[in-house]
């Protein structure tokens, strides 16, 4: 009890008594109960209950004394001890809040929360990593590949990659912080798997679009279209960007902190440059090419003019429009024989691999050209052997 005061003890509650304070809230003078009791241990505790602005009374307060008495109820020493300990606990949830905060790469933060959220957050993360069995991180992954995903059927091989790779990340971060040691098995990532399946429109799909781009209202959401398509640009970095970033005369721009974390400038083709013309000649006083109400004084992604173009050009059902029209540049390329370094460097791919995986398969005739190349230049030393030793063989003649 603090000095200073009076106590009144309560004869009906033994062990029982208040002192009067003042509310730290309002100023207000406020009784303070306080608890004096033996244990079962024998240890005499003399601690405080609570106020009556707490919803405290005298009643309340002898109850509790006599749970505490029994060791029914922890002291306060206890709970301040429980809470420390608690504070101390490092949790994959409070691992994960750390995380968020602390990472180099913020692009996708607001996308791994949410995935943390949805998968991990409820299975694991009341969790300290070193209490989590090699067995529960198998369970946890067979679980995600027969979770049920929002749109109905089970989680992607992808999602449930990424959500094993999120949860690694975030371990291999507090050990890198000192904050845990980690689990006792490596967190399981599977590969990344090969999707053979590539989002494209044929020819007459690619007319019937462009056709309705033409005739529809919302110009703006139109133009963003158009340059994903002619440039395969990702919808975000289309809608965000900025007239200096632009340089007309030589047909190139600036796209700036991509996906991958980088700022990359290259040419663009002829027709997305008329399009900004066009847009040059009408702009008015925003430096963004397509201003609008955003975060950085762009365009809000327009995702009813999407809906209404992708209805009106009879695209396929599972044809995503701006994603599937980032697919389709790609796959022209590559098809068309076009490097895939110079193609992972025009989509922002963090590395050549990922553009590999997702695109090496539209080159059928590339591992067969590998193959007769090696063939050829095998041969051809072979013939600059013999060569060589014929005129050996004659110059000892």
């Amino acid at each position: 009890m603090p000095k200073g005061f009076k106590r009144t003890w309560y004869e009906k509650h033994p062990g029982v008594y208040h002192i009067v304070g003042t509310n730290p809230g309002n100023g207000k003078t406020d009784k303070i109960y306080y608890l004096k009791y033996r244990r079962a241990d024998g240890k005499i505790i003399e601690e405080k209950a609570g106020r009556v602005s707490e919803g405290w009374t005298a009643k309340k307060a002898s109850d509790a004394l006599v749970m505490r008495r029994k060791g029914l109820e922890p002291t306060n020493e206890e709970k301040r001890q429980a809470a420390d300990a608690e504070k101390k606990r490092m949790t994959v949830s409070k691992l994960a809040e750390y995380f968020f905060k602390n990472r180099l790469r913020q692009k996708s933060t607001i996308s791994d929360k949410a995935k943390f959220n949805q998968h991990i957050k409820d299975e694991l993360g009341t969790k300290i990593p070193e209490e989590i069995e090699p067995s529960s991180l198998d369970d946890f992954h067979a679980s995600l590949a027969k979770k049920k995903s929002r749109r109905g059927g089970n989680l992607s091989p992808t999602t449930v990659r990424h959500t094993m790779a999120l949860l690694r990340a975030i371990i291999n971060f507090g050990i890198s912080r000192n904050l845990t040691e980690g689990t006792r098995k490596k967190v399981p990532v599977p590969p990344m798997p090969m999707n053979q399946k590539t989002e494209d429109l044929n020819d007459g799909q690619l007319s019937a679009l462009i056709k309705v781009l033409d005739a529809e209202v919302d110009q703006d959401a139109a133009d963003i279209v158009r340059l994903v398509m002619l440039t395969g640009a990702r919808r975000a970095e289309v809608m965000k960007i900025q007239w200096p970033d632009v340089d007309l005369s030589r047909g190139a721009w600036i796209l700036r902190d991509r996906k991958d974390g980088r700022t990359t400038g290259f040419p663009i083709p002829a027709p997305a440059v008329e399009i900004l013309k066009k847009r040059d000649k009408v702009k008015g006083t925003s430096p963004s090419v397509f201003p609008g109400p955003g975060k950085d004084g762009h365009v809000v992604d327009p995702r009813a003019a999407f809906r209404r173009i992708h209805k009106a050009a009879k695209l396929p059902e599972g044809f995503r429009l701006l994603h599937g029209l980032r697919h389709r540049y790609a796959s022209a390329l590559v098809s068309s024989g076009v490097d895939l370094f110079v193609v992972s460097k025009l989509l922002g791919h963090s590395t050549q691999d990922l553009t590999a995986k997702r695109y090496v398969h539209l080159r059928p005739g590339i591992m067969a050209e590998a193959a007769e190349l090696a063939g050829r230049l095998v041969d051809a030393a072979g013939v600059a052997k013999n060569e060589d030793g014929k005129k050996k063989e004659a110059a000892n003649e």
